[in-house]
């Protein structure tokens, strides 16, 4: 398996911030409670990449 690189994490760290800036700004989700979960969802992945990256 190919290792990502320096360059790489940082890829992925700025797409998932700004999926969620989008996910902040968006106005037309269905409720309060779904834009929230949507939010929480990148937050959630961009801990789960952070986590991956320290161990590698």
């Amino acid at each position: 398996m190919e290792k990502l690189t320096k360059s790489d994490w940082q890829m992925i760290s700025e797409s998932l911030k700004y999926s969620k800036l989008k996910f902040e700004e968006y106005q037309n989700y269905p409720t309060q409670e779904f834009k929230q979960k949507r939010i929480q969802e990148v937050v959630d992945v961009n801990a789960k990449v952070n986590s991956i990256r320290k161990n590698t």
